[in-house]
């Protein structure tokens, strides 16, 4: 009985004994720089894809539908390309391939 009690101590004070060890690993520190860029044809965008250079961006579903439900932004220059009009939005995913080839 006395067994049974004292397996998980022991297995307890194993496990704390090598998760407290120290561990030598080296660490690069990296400076990131970046700049908030808005798009006001971009009201709230849900899904964000890139492909060929160019970033896909697509409208949360709860926008309303007068408004484009895909936008293009060139990814080198982040500039706003084109959006594509809500009666093809129905492709979907067909849609975003076709834009790009």
């Amino acid at each position: 009985m006395k067994i049974k009690i004292h397996l998980p101590i022991i297995a307890i004070a194993t496990f704390l004994a090598f998760a407290c060890s120290e561990k030598h690993t080296e660490q690069e520190i990296i400076q990131l720089e970046s700049e908030k860029i808005y798009f006001e044809e971009i009201k709230m965008p849900q899904q964000v894809r890139f492909k060929n250079g160019k970033l896909l961006v697509s409208e949360h579903p709860r926008v309303s539908s007068d408004l484009p439900p895909i936008h293009v932004i060139t990814a080198d220059d982040m500039s706003y390309q084109f959006s594509q009009e809500k009666q093809a939005s129905v492709l979907g995913r067909f849609l975003m391939l076709q834009i790009l080839t």
